[in-house]
């Protein structure tokens, strides 16, 4: 039988396994939003690069987002 320790020590690690995934979803949905409102649509190569985006700092991420054309951004990858 597991103690409470234990048990709390698995609750805490499982919090933040789904706050981390939580976070990631948000972030990957906030890429999403921003594509689309830049470029109107997103296509497969602009979906290809979301895992890069999510790479960069958030700042980093919006300001390349904003300002790059769509070549440059694909050139991220």
């Amino acid at each position: 039988m597991k103690t409470m320790q234990e048990i709390d020590t698995l609750y805490e690690a499982e919090m933040s396994r789904v706050r981390s995934a939580g976070r990631e979803e948000a972030d990957r949905a906030n890429i999403l939003g921003m594509l689309i409102a830049r470029f109107g649509a997103i296509d497969p190569e602009l979906e290809a690069l979301i895992p890069t985006l999510m790479d960069l700092d958030p700042v980093q991420r919006a300001r390349s987002i904003i300002t790059l054309s769509r070549a440059a951004l694909l050139e991220l990858q």
